[in-house]
């Protein structure tokens, strides 16, 4: 009987080192790179398999019921670089990540074109788009010199053409809308657009919608929308100053020139936002003047810009706005003669026009 219990016991001894061992975990601590602090919603993937996990509040990230082998690992989170780990085993002990802080790039989106947010791609027309730095290396004024840079956008004196459409007619206005954060800003007299009434450094971008829109905005959109989105107020306190001059060359011929001193434009402006508590403030405001290259080509300009948003929820907010320009500036109608051809005649000089806008409009927004 000895011989036989010997043999059994070593038959169970044989089984039991040939069974397959229990699952078992693999544990990852993630961190930032940067700051070495865990990073918490971090996700851990196995690849190849349907495992995976993700850290705790501690950087913590366990994958259970893992079965015996070695597994590659990928490691990641929103705004980081991606890592990856090679050939790690259940059983083993406590790996560290540490994920280098990215950039991500999200699709643009714009609202302009179907007066809702989508992509470029899912946009039903052709529609161009200019931030807030592409305005600002332009050092303008107004917005009529960065838009002569958008594919699609031609200009008939101050007035914009988009795609050869009829754009601004006299007696008729502008077929072309312009808004700003959605709210109509052409002129009610002859239905122009008064581009010192737009406060520019309060520009965060500006979308043109090359075709025709009547379907969403009405009849004045028949030739195309241009929409001017300004900044909502940032929750870091922040001011901006902007300083510009520049001097006109004189005309290539003596009998061209007329004035002797030199040509020149300057201005400024100021812009700041904060926020207090639930309401954010927006406020510019800034002046500019200047010659002009021709006679009756002198300007002087003040605007002033507000706004103010108070949000009752993350659903809900009530936003005010407030723009208030004077614009004075000379009438060149036509030239004195071949030879004089920056000057006016002599009847028409001095003449001058002067103007002031105002701007007021509330929108109370809900998401239901």
């Amino acid at each position: 009987m000895r011989p036989s219990l010997a043999l059994l016991y070593a038959s169970a001894l044989c089984l039991l080192n040939c069974w397959p061992s229990s699952a078992a975990d693999i544990v990852v601590r993630v961190f930032d790179a940067s700051d070495q602090t865990p990073l918490p919603g971090a996700t851990l993937a196995v690849l190849g398999t349907e495992f995976g996990g993700y850290a705790n509040e501690e950087g913590y990230c366990r994958v259970e019921g893992l079965p015996p082998g070695q597994y590659d690992l990928l490691c990641s989170h929103i705004g980081y670089r991606s890592h990856t780990l090679r050939g790690v085993a259940p059983g083993e002990e406590e790996r560290v990540v540490t994920l280098e802080p990215t950039a991500v790039e999200v699709p643009e989106l714009v609202v302009s074109a179907a007066r809702r947010s989508q992509t470029f791609a899912q946009a039903p027309i052709s529609i161009s788009v200019a931030d807030a730095e592409r305005i600002a290396d332009h050092n303008a004024f107004s917005l009529t010199g960065p838009l002569r840079y958008v594919s699609g956008i031609s200009q008939v004196g101050s007035q914009p053409v988009v795609r050869g459409s009829s754009g601004y007619s006299r007696g008729t206005g502008s077929r072309l809308l312009m808004l700003v954060d959605g709210f109509p800003m052409l002129s009610s007299d002859i239905g122009d657009i008064k581009w010192d009434a737009v406060p520019l450094q309060q520009v965060e971008r500006v979308e043109v919608v090359k075709g025709a829109g009547s379907a969403l905005y009405g009849t004045g959109a028949l030739g195309g929308v241009i929409n001017v989105l300004t900044r909502d107020p940032a929750r870091d306190p922040g001011t901006r100053f902007r300083l510009l001059s520049g001097l006109y060359s004189q005309p290539a011929y003596s009998q061209w020139r007329w004035r002797e001193s030199p040509m020149h434009f300057v201005g400024f402006d100021l812009s700041h936002n904060r926020v207090l508590g639930r309401t954010g403030l927006a406020l510019s405001g800034g002046h500019n003047r200047g010659t002009g290259y021709h006679q009756n080509g002198d300007s002087r300009r003040y605007h002033l810009y507000a706004k103010a948003v108070h949000r009752f929820s993350p659903t809900s907010y009530w936003r005010v706005m407030g723009n208030w320009a004077l614009d004075d500036h000379g009438v060149f109608i036509q030239w004195r003669d071949r030879s004089h051809p920056l000057s006016v005649p002599k009847n028409d000089a001095p003449a001058h026009t002067i103007s002031w806008k105002l701007h007021l409009n509330s929108e109370y927004y809900r998401l239901v």
